[in-house]
């Protein structure tokens, strides 16, 4: 519910001011009135910090698939340049829903209308929609509202949103080629074990030869895989299931996040994509001037890291204690010494934004490096899983026919 200002007269001709809530502005001046008082000015509350502790602390919030990155850039990116053109907000955001109408987008942006025309803010009607816009989206937008500056800080957010969705784009173009590897490993190992190992173990059998004991195991799990593949099936989808709930609780989901972090490579790449997205997140909203706490709290809930999140917590109590973000980014084994360092000196010259932005592509650059290495690592890896796992079963199914010839011999 909107936050509206007001200035009036009371009975006896003294001024009064004050904020109350109120759905629209015909239920704020109802209000008003019903005080016996004399409005002279009501305006919606505009107070960025006001609003955006307003929305952290919102009782409930309709749970939405979010949009993608690229189709929240693009959405930015068309309503600055309308916004530039000097076409009003209400405007164009009618043209973008003309655009998208029949999407999930073009009924969002229809509510997000129906917000603003019953007197909400823009930055108020985007958070109404959940998860759909990102806090980052409208939290900056608030921001922008205050400071008059919305076009340049949707500009700022169609290239945030650029960047993110670039840097996704990388890591799964790094692993396409191994995992297609990978898939057809498994559909080469799937089909000796159905349809040829069968065949040969049919013709051993009529032999009546005696099998070594690698033919032997490899005949028990394509008889297991063959006659009780629905439980094998079964117990994938059981251990699938088990492990989604387990993941929803702290504790499970934590200690694997501090295990993965711990792995060589893949633990400092984590590393490196979770400050360079949070880092980057922060450079973007104190660029557009939103306060510093608020920035902390809305980059802690977007971490995705839970770990991360409780070194982002730390902060915003150094913070509100007064010693700055640099005294709750102590050097440790998930805060590399390169951020404690560059946010201190931020912090001294009044640059914590760039700052931000510049350890942002630094870890940027340096999970591009791992990736690229990790990639190079895994090529082999797989090529060299599949020759063990098909030679292997080869080799298991050629062993007994030197047996074969010897027996008949």
């Amino acid at each position: 519910m909107p936050s509206w200002l007001y200035r009036a007269r009371d009975s006896a001709g003294r001024a009064v001011r004050g904020r109350l809530e109120a759905p629209d502005r015909q239920a704020a001046l109802a209000q008003l009135r019903s005080r016996g008082l004399l409005v002279t000015h009501l305006e919606v509350d505009r107070d960025v910090a006001t609003a955006v502790r307003r929305q952290l602390v919102a009782p409930s919030r309709a749970q939405r698939r979010a949009l993608g990155r690229a189709e929240l850039a693009r959405l930015c990116r068309q309503l600055a340049t309308m916004l530039g053109a000097g076409i009003s907000l209400v405007t164009a955001l009618h043209v973008l829903q003309y655009q998208n109408r029949g999407t999930r987008l073009g009924g969002l942006l229809g509510r997000v209308i129906a917000r603003l025309e019953a007197g909400d803010t823009f930055s108020a009607a985007l958070y109404a929609q959940g998860q759909a816009f990102p806090e980052v989206m409208s939290n900056m937008v608030a921001a922008g509202e205050v400071g008059g500056n919305l076009e340049d800080v949707l500009n700022r957010l169609a290239d945030h949103f650029q960047r993110e969705e670039a840097a996704i784009a990388r890591v799964k173009a790094s692993l396409t080629y191994p995992a297609i590897v990978l898939a057809v490993a498994t559909g080469a190992v799937l089909f000796l074990m159905f349809f040829v190992v069968p065949r040969f173990l049919s013709l051993f059998a009529t032999l009546e030869a005696p099998l070594p004991l690698p033919t032997r195991v490899l005949a028990a799990v394509s008889f297991f895989l063959r006659r009780f593949w629905y439980v094998v099936l079964a117990g994938l989808l059981a251990a699938l299931a088990v492990w989604h709930l387990l993941r929803g609780r702290r504790g499970v989901r934590e200690a694997y996040e501090r295990f993965l972090l711990k792995l060589p490579l893949m633990g400092e790449l984590l590393v490196d994509q979770a400050w360079s997205r949070t880092a980057r997140t922060l450079a973007a909203m104190l660029d557009a001037g939103v306060p510093l706490p608020v920035a902390l709290a809305v980059a802690r809930r977007a971490a995705g890291n839970l770990v991360l999140r409780d070194v982002l917590e730390r902060t915003e109590a150094s913070v509100q204690q007064g010693r700055g973000v640099s005294g709750g980014l102590v050097p440790g084994p998930f805060v590399p010494p390169m951020v404690s360092q560059m946010v201190a000196v931020g912090e001294e010259s009044g640059t914590l934004d760039e700052m931000f932005l510049r350890v942002a592509e630094a870890f940027e650059t340096e999970a591009e490096r791992l990736t690229q290495r990790m990639t190079a690592l895994v090529e082999p890896a797989v090529i060299i899983l599949l020759g063990v796992l098909v030679g292997g079963i080869m080799v298991s199914i050629f062993l007994p026919m030197f047996s074969v010839l010897r027996y008949v011999g």
